[in-house]
């Protein structure tokens, strides 16, 4: 479990690819753990894994309280109809998270529904927050160029 002590003591780490790795419960819920506790990834690949749906709702639950995490790629993977309930579930707490990808087996569209509308929402809050910094860049900007402006009369 390298992966498990490397995540304990990593205090940088925005950006995690285990995608395609084989790994299983003990690593993704080692990977949950820091979701909850670190609160400093913001993107996770953990497609193409044999997590299984014990390790997906372990993943909802970190969800739950995270506060980083934007984007979580579980495509591909065996996540069953629970676990995406679980998931679906955690979405409606989370408010960060706006992508994720499920292209998984054992899904049903009701479920999918259910997470689809959750990360929505999540886009349509982040990019309002957006709109507002780039609001107030640009009125700190126009301040910031009218005293440029006005110190530059006073020394003229």
């Amino acid at each position: 479990m390298a992966i498990a002590k490397a995540l304990e003591t990593d205090q940088t780490r925005q950006i995690l690819g285990l995608g395609n790795n084989y790994i299983g419960l003990g690593v993704v819920r080692a990977v949950a753990k820091t979701l909850e506790t670190k609160k400093i990834l913001k993107k996770l690949r953990l497609n193409d894994n044999e997590i299984g749906p014990e390790g997906f709702i372990s993943l909802a639950k970190a969800l739950e309280t995270n506060t980083t995490l934007q984007d979580l790629d579980l495509s591909r993977g065996e996540i069953g109809s629970e676990a995406a309930s679980v998931i679906a579930e955690a979405l409606h707490i989370n408010k960060i998270l706006c992508q994720l990808y499920l292209g998984g087996r054992g899904i049903s569209d009701v479920v999918l529904r259910q997470i689809q509308t959750p990360t929505e929402e999540n886009r349509k809050l982040r990019r309002k927050e957006e709109i507002k910094t780039e609001s107030y860049m640009a009125v700190v900007g126009s301040i910031d160029m009218l005293n440029l402006y006005t110190q530059y009369r006073y020394w003229v």
